[in-house]
């Protein structure tokens, strides 16, 4: 070879090593850029030249300059970092509904459960002159034992909407991220040139990269590189972006429009997106199945609480009777079967009793019996018909307003009348001679019947008739620790219990589930930093042996330099 063949190889290796040199000093540019991905040159033998029978090498050129990754390793922190972003939803989901019900504060649900039921049993045996204001006190209880589950329920509420909310959020920024993926998809497709051998776009494809992540953390996605350098990304086995095309996503919602539930479907065809981890999958199970959950069993709690504790307050009497009164729910039709009239709690069959009084006396056959009858399995009784039948009692007027309610009013302003001895449960469906009111925890509150400074004297205390002996009081106190029918055997305390012990365990079952799933994706991310993340010292010592060959190669351009002086003076 000439020296100037030589010259060629050296000044080959100068070019080689300054492109070299320029993507070390890109890297370390980029140490802390997020989702910047460490690119090297790959040096490849220069073409040979043959000499006779010699072939001699041209030195070195830049084959390409390609990032430095692991695709499996890729798709696994990927996977992970999906599964964790459902988990820490759903975490935080029970902590926000734990420090909802705040068990352990001063202020919690149980403990206006127990000053509740505390109330009642101090006016079994009030000291003389309290026993207005220790039935107004109970009174008073109550109706904040009703709000405190009215509060937590519109709080779950505000909580489900506002995950509601972020899921609406998050198919915006679905459609957004898609778009920009199918858009650089093309880009790297052009600047690559079609070819995955060829060097790559970096830059572009660090921000695809970073757009591809933020897509699998919404979304559960599998993602495939074409031979082009374009992405295809399915969910579910549909695809959702392919090289340059990409499919618009949008939310289906069916049910009550304020309990609606959402599922996220492809535009064109209407098909549901089959997503298993994710942001959106963590929202629509923290809001479906977490909060919507408690809901339920707060509900039924309050429901259980209400339809019980009336069950047993109906039996009894006030200080006096009514003169008038309106039932507290409605039916859908009068004419209707009460089990099939629309009411929260149905009737069964059985009987009640109205005792009447004309001043202090009570008016001949004054304890009458109403009954509901039922033929085979069924209730056959009506609304209509029970007011009928109360409407033959001598002093009394029964009817049915226009609403659906049931009135009953006294023939005069001497005429009283009080409730006794229901077997049916009809006192406590229709609200009549109840404490609360309402079918569950939305709609709790205590009977307006009861509100004011004067109408405590209307807590049916008695089972002697109005103003006897307070043996109700001592049967409503005991409620909270009676075994009930309708729990299976369990307490109101024990269900409330089991209410509170539930969220308690799946919190701390949630809590693991996502630490454990932020270690393993933690692990991941280093691993996958190691690979592909720039290091400092690494990107120091390329930096040192490329300097190295350039000054050595520098050194032997020097050389030649000097030897074709002493050759063109000879």
């Amino acid at each position: 070879m000439s020296l100037f063949g030589t010259l060629q190889t050296s000044s080959n290796t100068l070019q080689a090593m300054q492109i070299g040199l320029q993507v070390v000093s890109n890297n370390i540019a980029n140490a802390n850029t997020p989702g910047f991905i460490r690119e090297k040159a790959n040096f490849t033998p220069a073409p040979i030249q043959r000499l006779g029978s010699l072939n001699i090498g041209l030195g070195v050129m830049v084959d390409s300059i390609t990032q430095v990754t692991d695709n499996f390793l890729a798709d696994q922190l990927r996977n992970a970092s999906s599964d964790r972003v459902s988990a820490d939803i759903q975490n935080n989901a029970y902590k926000g509904l734990e420090q909802l019900l705040g068990e352990l504060s001063d202020s919690d649900l149980s403990t206006a459960l127990t000053e509740f039921f505390g109330s009642i049993e101090d006016t079994v045996n009030p000291t003389a002159g309290d026993a207005m204001s220790v039935r107004n006190l109970a009174v008073l209880e109550g109706s904040q034992l009703a709000d405190e589950i009215r509060r937590i329920e519109n709080r779950a509420k505000d909580l489900r909407d506002s995950y509601d909310t972020q899921i609406t959020q998050s198919v915006g920024q679905i459609n957004q991220l898609t778009e920009q993926i199918a858009k650089l998809n093309v880009q790297i497709t052009q600047v690559e040139g079609g070819s995955a051998g060829k060097s790559d776009a970096g830059a572009l494809r660090s921000t695809r990269q970073q757009a591809v992540n933020k897509l699998t953390e919404l979304v559960s996605a599998t993602v495939v590189e074409q031979p082009s350098g374009g992405l295809s990304i399915a969910v579910g086995g549909e695809f959702l972006v392919f090289e340059g095309q990409r499919r618009d996503v949008a939310l289906e919602t069916s049910g009550v429009a304020e309990e609606a539930q959402s599922q996220l479907i492809f535009v064109d065809t209407g098909k549901e997106l089959d997503i298993r981890s994710g942001r959106i999958q963590g929202l629509s199970a923290a809001r479906d199945v977490i909060v919507d959950g408690f809901r339920e069993s707060l509900n039924d709690f309050a429901a259980t609480m209400i339809h019980e504790f009336n069950l047993a307050y109906s039996q009894g009497q006030g200080l006096e009777g009514f003169k008038t009164l309106t039932s507290v729910e409605n039916v859908d039709d009068a004419s209707l079967a009460l089990d099939a009239a629309g009411l929260a709690f149905a009737p069964k069959h059985g009987s009640f009793e109205i005792a009447v009084e004309n001043g202090d006396a009570p008016v001949a056959n004054s304890t009458i019996r109403i009954n509901l009858r039922e033929d085979g399995s069924e209730l056959k009784s009506t609304l209509a018909n029970i007011a009928a039948q109360i409407n033959a009692v001598e002093g009394l007027n029964a009817s049915v307003n226009s609403e659906g309610r049931l009135i009953i009013e006294g023939q005069s302003d001497e005429v009283s009348f009080t409730f006794a001895k229901d077997t049916s449960g009809f006192l406590a469906s229709i609200g009549l001679n109840t404490f609360f009111t309402g079918s569950g925890s939305i709609d709790m509150s205590v009977n307006q019947e009861l509100s004011g400074i004067r109408n405590a004297d209307k807590l049916a205390l008695s089972l002697d008739g109005p103003g006897g002996t307070t043996r109700n009081a001592t049967a409503l106190a005991s409620l909270i620790d009676k075994p009930l029918d309708s729990l299976d055997g369990a307490s109101i305390t024990e269900r409330y219990d089991q209410v509170v012990n539930e969220l308690a365990q799946n919190s701390t079952v949630a809590g693991s589930v996502a630490d454990g799933l932020g270690v393993f994706e933690a692990t991941l991310a280093n691993e996958f930093q190691a690979v592909s993340g720039v290091n400092i010292d690494e990107e120091a010592i390329e930096m040192i042996s490329l300097q190295r060959i350039y000054q050595a190669t520098a050194r032997v351009i020097s050389t030649i330099q000097e030897m074709l002086d002493t050759l063109v003076n000879l």
